[in-house]
């Protein structure tokens, strides 16, 4: 099994620093509108930025995702969750019950239209269960709660609102104070074998999302050639410690990886091993 992780920062203008704030805890998410507890993540999102990746071999991440009737989404989403809960605890503030929310992308196709070019994409919000240390129980709470807001959230209603208040004064007044959303999360399939540039081998993808408003960081899940890239793009002066972060999305994710093997036959084992 192959492990990555590795930074770049970008030069950032001087900005006020921020004092991280008591969470509320969020015992039971809501049904249909969860609601955001108050953590250090959301803050106005400044100049400069800070990202941070970790790269997975994306048959192992599908080899568990099979094995526990998920989709690799949720896993990602499970290890997303792992690095949160890593980086609030090392800021001192209380995970116990706490469940930020996040906002994820949902394909509006059915199964029928699978095949059919072009995106049509809703979003919605899952309630991150980061009071669950155990990185297996914490996927399960996951897919409930992803299967719980596709039945229950207008996602493309969702999307529609926020794409016709972009580009108005109020949509980026909006974004700078919503209390919605702690952060967000994007993901994108890419090209399934290795491209090439000008006669050069591409050997990684990144794609850098932008944050927007006070919903920071974000992560985008990007496949690419046998890789799943997780990037995570912050404001600078308000995540100094996004390498905490990561360190614990790659913890939680050897952790859960490793777990699945006892699970699996062993071809399966020895494709988690290499």
């Amino acid at each position: 099994m192959r492990w990555t992780s590795c930074s770049c920062a970008l030069k950032a203008r001087r900005g006020r620093a921020i004092s991280a704030v008591s969470p509320y805890s969020t015992a039971a998410p809501s049904s249909i509108h969860p609601v955001a507890p108050r953590t250090s993540l959301n803050r106005r999102v400044g100049a400069g930025r800070v990202v941070r990746f970790l790269c997975l071999d994306l048959t192992a991440v599908k080899d568990v995702a099979h094995g526990c009737g998920c989709k690799v989404n949720d896993v990602v989403l499970d290890v997303w969750t792992g690095g949160l809960r890593q980086l609030l605890v090392s800021r001192g503030e209380q995970v116990a019950q706490l469940e930020p929310v996040t906002t994820v992308p949902a394909s509006l196709r059915s199964a029928k239209d699978a095949g059919v070019g072009g995106n049509e994409l809703g979003a919605m919000s899952v309630p991150l269960p980061v009071w669950e240390p155990d990185v297996e129980r914490r996927l399960s709470l996951i897919v409930s709660r992803t299967r719980q807001a596709k039945a229950e959230q207008q996602s493309g209603a969702v999307m529609k609102f926020l794409a016709a208040l972009s580009g108005t004064p109020l949509g980026r007044n909006f974004a700078a104070h919503q209390h919605a959303t702690n952060v967000e999360v994007t993901n994108v399939i890419g090209p399934p074998l290795p491209v090439r540039l000008f006669g050069a081998p591409v050997l990684a993808i990144l794609p850098i999302v932008e944050p927007v408003g006070n919903m920071d960081p974000i992560l985008c899940a990007f496949s690419y050639a046998g890789q799943l890239f997780l990037v995570v793009t912050a404001d600078a002066h308000g995540f100094p410690d996004l390498e905490v972060l990561i360190a614990g999305m790659e913890t939680d994710a050897r952790a859960l990886l490793t777990a699945s093997t006892t699970r699996r036959p062993n071809g399966a084992r020895e494709r988690l091993a290499n």
